[in-house]
């Protein structure tokens, strides 16, 4: 099943807690065995059931559009690429904010980070509906803060990272909204995570929808030779 809305792919940030294994190389392009973290997650997204991709971008912008088009080339089927350099460093919200300005985006999109893989987690957003945010179960929130969320599957407040999380739900990163749910912000630098999701889950509107799939973050070298190790595995 696919959808009609663009998913928007934060892939500007500077992995600076990888840089001691990838140097100068964007961490969405972290090498795995023979191919790379990108293209995994380029066609894990199209098996999901999305074909419309605008990847946001700023650190190794060249790197990764050169990467884009060498992916799209071993693609069957029809997808779109498309691509926004930040002229700065926006954050997570002003990075999407500027996206939708730039590309005139009217319409619900998605918004996910290029660098955690999510499986097939993806494919229980396509039809949900906006705003919502897909949530994972973990054995501990301490690394990235708990999501709470009532019987009715609504956001009713997310709590900040602690040392003793415990298990729960966490934002897995993957958002469906409209550009409505971003127009009042002013600031061109800003985060969707402390700035827009909490405007959202105050009007009481904002969905959960629960991700069954894995989460690997692989922001930190561990977790990236982690999913290295998972990719080994996996194989025939």
């Amino acid at each position: 099943m696919s959808n009609n809305h663009k998913m928007l792919v934060l892939s500007g940030g500077f992995g600076t807690r990888l840089k001691s294994v990838l140097k100068q190389t964007p961490k969405t392009l972290a090498p795995v065995e023979d191919t790379t973290f990108l293209e995994l997650q380029l066609k894990s997204w199209i098996k999901a059931g999305y074909d419309d991709f605008l990847f946001l971008l700023y650190y190794g912008a060249d790197q990764i559009i050169n990467a884009l088009d060498e992916i799209s080339c071993g693609i069957p089927g029809s997808i779109k690429l498309s691509y926004v350099i930040e002229p700065e460093p926006l954050g997570t919200g002003g990075a999407v904010a500027n996206a939708v300005h730039e590309c005139n985006i009217k319409d619900d999109f998605f918004v996910i980070n290029a660098d955690t893989w999510l499986g097939d987690g993806p494919a229980a957003m396509v039809s949900a509906q906006s705003p919502s945010i897909g949530v994972l179960e973990v054995e501990d929130t301490s690394r990235y803060g708990a999501v709470k969320v009532n019987d009715k599957n609504i956001i009713t407040g997310f709590s900040e990272k602690t040392k003793s999380g415990g298990s729960g739900l966490i934002n897995a990163g993957l958002y469906k909204l409209h550009p409505d749910h971003i127009s009042g912000v002013t600031d061109s630098v800003f985060s969707m995570e402390k700035v827009v999701l909490p405007k959202l889950c105050e009007a009481g509107i904002l969905k959960a929808v629960r991700l069954k799939d894995e989460f690997v973050d692989i922001g930190v070298p561990e977790d990236y030779y982690r999913f290295v190790q998972k990719y080994q595995l996996s194989k025939p």
